[in-house]
């Protein structure tokens, strides 16, 4: 994984790459993707992942995801969320 650092007038941005990995409702491997988060704080990660969910567009996937999906952020806590709550 690369965490990038970007100077920008006096401020350091980190980018931080996260690893999506999803899994069918019975738990078996579906797919995965990836992408690069502006976002520093975890939880703010998980929540950028459930708007993207919600809007048809989380990366590796096309269309709606109704399974489970593990996020992985770079130099964070992995989390898993339940997708099939969303769906009701």
């Amino acid at each position: 994984m690369v965490n990038c650092i970007v100077q920008n007038k006096g401020e350091t941005l980190s980018k931080r790459l996260v690893i999506l990995t999803y899994f069918k409702g019975t738990g078996k491997f579906y797919t995965d993707g990836a992408y690069v988060s502006e976002k520093e704080i975890d939880y703010e990660i998980y929540d950028e992942v459930k708007t993207m969910q919600q809007q048809n567009n989380l990366p590796g996937l096309t269309g709606s995801w109704d399974g489970y999906c593990l996020i992985d952020p770079e130099l964070g806590v992995r989390h898993l969320l339940d997708f099939t709550e969303f769906m009701q």
